[in-house]
């Protein structure tokens, strides 16, 4: 008896991977710039009102790069995970169809056998 095929959900895993890991090389470049404004604004020495305003701008810019670094890990984590979940329904998909395959091929040999 045939096994139900399920269906499968369209993707290209290893293009969802490479996006994923491409997102993370960005997250890493975002999170050096947010070093580099760190240690540029604790390097630099401003007084008076200008001084402060300067140095809480550049804590500003450097949170709103963390943000935007935290959410291209977090999408390339969504990726890859629902690559996983791509791969893993076209991989029970094959697997339906190849066992289907198996079984009308043992049903045909046996088919044939018993006409013999």
């Amino acid at each position: 008896m045939p096994v139900p095929v399920p269906a499968v959900i369209p993707g290209n895993v290893a293009g969802m991977r490479e996006l994923a890991q491409s997102l993370k090389t960005q997250a890493g470049r975002v999170g050096g710039a947010v070093d580099q404004v760190g240690t540029t604004d604790r390097s630099l020495v401003f007084e008076g009102p200008a001084g402060r305003r300067f140095s809480a701008r550049m804590k500003s810019v450097a949170a709103n790069l963390d943000k935007v670094a935290t959410g291209l890990t977090d999408t390339a984590g969504l990726i890859d995970r629902a690559a996983d979940e791509v791969e893993a329904s076209q991989r029970a998909h094959d697997a339906a169809v190849e066992q289907n395959a198996r079984e009308a091929q043992m049903e045909s040999m046996v088919a044939t056998h018993v006409r013999l």
